[in-house]
C-alpha cells in the first residue's frame, strides 16, 4: 500500500487531520486475484460515513479501505471528503467490505457487501473521538499557495494522472520545502511512475521533516518489504502504530511482519490489540496469531486460534492451510495424550 496524506500531520504522537488519496495497496498476504478476471469490472460501491454524535460533515477526513472478503486482501484505499463519501469504481463481482479509519475517529468495518454489475451504497457508522490540539509547526505555516498546489495534484492522483501530480507536487515543494505530506506524496508519484531512487528520497525527506509522519513511515516500509528486509520493515511500521495505533489494516501487516521475524510475543500482542478493536472481517490475524502461538509452543492456545479463523473465513485459500495446520496440532496432540 502506497499511502498518500494530506494537509495536517501528526506530531509527536498525535494530529488534527491526514489526508490520503485513492492509490493501490501492496498485498498484505501472498494470493492472486486472477481466478476473478473473466469476469467484468464494471460493478461500484458508494460509501457514506455516519459519525454516532451526528456530526454534520468528516473533519478530519476519512480515510476509507476496500478489502475482499474471501481473501481478507485490501484492494484500494480512498479519503472522503468533506460530504463524509467515498466511492471504488470498476469493481470485479465479489464480496466485499469496507473499512473506516483516521486519526479522531474509532477504527469501523461495515458488514460485508456483493458487488454485481449495479452499483451498491454501504452506510458505516462509526464514533468520533477528540483529537489533541497539537500539530506540527510546520504544517501550521504551509502557505496557502503551496496547499493549493497540494490539493490540485491530489484531483490528479484521484484520476491516476501521476505526472500531472507529479508537477503540482513539486510546485509545492519549492514553495515551501517544509511540506512533509507533498513529499510522502511524492514518493506515491514517483513509486507509480516506476523510479525507486526518487521514491525512497523524497519519502525519507518526508520523514526528516516530521519523525511522527506515519504516511511516510508506512511507505517505507512497504518498500523494505518488496526489497525483502523484513526487519527494517517492522521497525518502521512499528513507528507508524505508535503514531496512530487505530490503524487496524497497518496493525495486521505489523503482525504478519512480526511472525515472519520470529518475534511471536510481539505478533501475539499485535493480534490482541486488533481482536480488542471493533472490527468483523479481520480473520487474517486469527491465523497469524494461531502460528505465532505454535512458535510459542502453545498448540492449545493455537488450535483455538484456528478455530475463530475457520469460523469467520470458512472458504478460500487461507481456509484450507487452516483446516490442514488445525488437523496436524490435533493429531499430534491425541499422540501426545495416547503416550501419557
Amino acid at each position: 500500500m502506497l499511502t498518500a496524506a494530506g494537509r495536517r500531520q501528526p506530531f509527536k504522537g498525535h494530529s488534527m487531520s491526514w489526508r490520503r488519496v485513492l492509490v493501490p495497496l501492496l498485498l498484505v498476504v501472498p494470493c492472486t486475484l486472477a481466478q476473478f478476471q473473466h469476469l467484468q469490472k464494471n460493478g461500484s460501491v458508494r460509501v457514506r460515513i455516519v459519525f454516532a454524535d451526528g456530526s454534520p460533515s468528516c473533519n478530519p477526513h476519512v480515510r476509507v479501505t476496500l478489502w475482499t472478503k474471501a481473501t481478507s486482501i485490501p484492494l484500494a484505499q480512498i479519503d472522503t471528503g468533506d460530504d463524509c463519501r467515498a466511492e471504488f469504481s470498476s469493481l470485479l463481482a465479489g464480496d466485499y467490505y469496507v473499512a473506516v479509519s483516521g486519526i479522531g475517529i474509532e477504527s469501523t468495518e461495515s458488514p460485508s457487501f456483493e458487488v454485481g454489475d449495479t452499483s451498491q451504497s454501504v452506510e458505516v457508522r462509526t464514533t468520533a473521538r477528540q483529537p489533541s490540539p497539537t500539530v506540527s509547526v510546520l504544517d501550521l505555516n504551509i502557505p496557502s499557495k503551496a496547499r493549493k498546489e497540494f490539493e490540485r495534484a491530489s484531483a490528479q492522483i484521484a484520476k491516476n494522472a501521476w505526472n500531472k501530480a507529479l508537477e503540482h507536487l513539486q510546485k509545492a515543494v519549492a514553495i515551501y520545502p517544509q511540506y512533509a505530506a507533498a513529499y510522502n506524496n511524492l514518493g506515491v508519484a514517483y513509486a507509480h511512475l516506476g523510479d525507486r531512487d526518487l521514491e525512497r528520497a523524497a519519502l525519507h525527506k518526508a520523514v526528516s521533516l516530521n519523525d511522527h509522519f506515519a504516511p511516510a513511515l508506512t511507505n517505507l516500509a512497504r518498500m523494505a518489504i518488496v526489497d525483502r528486509n523484513l526487519p527494517e520493515a517492522e521497525a518502521m511500521l512499528s513507528r507508524a502504530t505508535a503514531v496512530d495505533p487505530n490503524d487496524l489494516q497497518v496493525l495486521v501487516l505489523l503482525a504478519k511482519l512480526q511472525l515472519l521475524n520470529r518475534h511471536f510475543e510481539e505478533a501475539i500482542a499485535s493480534c490482541h490489540k486488533v481482536h480488542s478493536m471493533q472490527h468483523s472481517s479481520l480473520s487474517l490475524v486469527h491465523y497469524i496469531a494461531a502460528r505465532a502461538l505454535e512458535g510459542e509452543n502453545r498448540p492449545a492456545d493455537a488450535v483455538s486460534e484456528l478455530h475463530t479463523f475457520l469460523d469467520e473465513e470458512p472458504s478460500g485459500p487461507g481456509a484450507e492451510a487452516a483446516r490442514k495446520e488445525l488437523a496436524v496440532l490435533e493429531n499430534r496432540a491425541r499422540l501426545s495424550a495416547n503416550q501419557r
